[in-house]
Order: C-alpha cells, then sequence, then structure tokens
C-alpha cells in the first residue's frame, strides 16, 4: 500500500447540520436587518407626518385665532352699529321735542302781555304748566286770552293764581294742552 502518490479517502464527514445553521442564522439576520431597516424606514416616514401635521395643526390654530379675533371684531362693530342706531333715534326724538317745544315757547312769547314775567316753564310731551308773575289779576286774563287765541292750545286752566301781599304781585300757573296742531 504504499503507493508514491496514492489515494486519500477523507473519511471526515462534512458537518452539513453547521452549515445549514449558518446559513439560517445568516438569513434570520439578514431578515432580522431588513425588518429593521424597514421599520426604520417606517418611524422616520411616520415622524416626518407627524411634523407635517402638527405644523399644520399649530397653522390652523394661528388661523383660527386671527378669525376668533375678526369675529369678536365683527360683532363688536355689529353692536357699535346697534347701540348708534338706538342713539340716533333717542337724539332725534330729542330733537323732534326740542323742536316742539320751541313752537310751544314761540306760541307763548306771542301771548303774554308786557309786565306778565314767566319764572317757570315745566314743558312735557303733550301739556306744560307756565308759572309767572303778574302786576294784577287783569295781566293774568290777559295773558290767558293770547293763549286761547293761539291754534296751537287745546285746553287752558288757571290752576292756581294769588296774591302776593309784600309784592302787590299776582303769582299764577297756568296749566295748557296741546294737541294735534301741534307741530
Amino acid at each position: 500500500m504504499s503507493n508514491s502518490r496514492g489515494i486519500m479517502i477523507n473519511l471526515i464527514e462534512k458537518d452539513q447540520a453547521k452549515e445549514t445553521r449558518r446559513l439560517g442564522v445568516a438569513v434570520i439576520v439578514t431578515l432580522l436587518l431588513f425588518v429593521l431597516a424597514g421599520m426604520g424606514f417606517i418611524y422616520r416616514y411616520e415622524q416626518i407626518k407627524l411634523n407635517t401635521e402638527t405644523n399644520r395643526y399649530q397653522e390652523l390654530m394661528a388661523r383660527q385665532k386671527s378669525n376668533q379675533t375678526t369675529v369678536d371684531s365683527l360683532q363688536d362693530l355689529r353692536e357699535f352699529r346697534q347701540e348708534s342706531n338706538r342713539k340716533r333715534k333717542l337724539v332725534l326724538q330729542v330733537e323732534n321735542v326740542k323742536t316742539s317745544h320751541l313752537h310751544v315757547l314761540a306760541e307763548v312769547e306771542k301771548a303774554i302781555p308786557a309786565g306778565v314775567v314767566l319764572v317757570g316753564v315745566d314743558i312735557q310731551e303733550q301739556r306744560g304748566l307756565l308759572h309767572g308773575t303778574a302786576p294784577n289779576y287783569t295781566m293774568v286774563a290777559s295773558f290767558l286770552s293770547g293763549l286761547r287765541e293761539s291754534v296751537l292750545f287745546k285746553d287752558l286752566e288757571v290752576v292756581s293764581s294769588s296774591l302776593n301781599e309784600e309784592s302787590q304781585q299776582v303769582n299764577f300757573s297756568i296749566e295748557a294742552d296741546w294737541g294735534e296742531n301741534h307741530p
């Protein structure tokens, strides 16, 4: 059996199970690396998506705040306009009353004789009370007669009259109503 070049037989079996395990481990590690890379990609994608949505949310909140300020301003403007219209109506009413009172006073001025002094005038919507002094009862009657000549006054009544002993003047109060002839 001596052969210079002899035949050699390898009786050591290759461990196929070890190689299969190594190959299996390599495949599992490779798969795990792919899964981890995929998870990392998905994580990064979701993180970018979350940042985008957060920025959009912040923009919407800022826009809502701006819109709320605009809505509040509009509400304030509406309230101001309503209040302004209400006050404008009141001013017009006061101007109408003021104008009508001027007409009443103009008629009283036409009717008052010399020597009669008005010391107070209380004018309300459809009536007035004139307080004054006169040198005598005849002047009070003359004043009352002048008021009756006016188309403005409806009902005239001397509410009170008295002679002041000290000044010898007649103090009087005349109640006057005016109606539809009143401008």
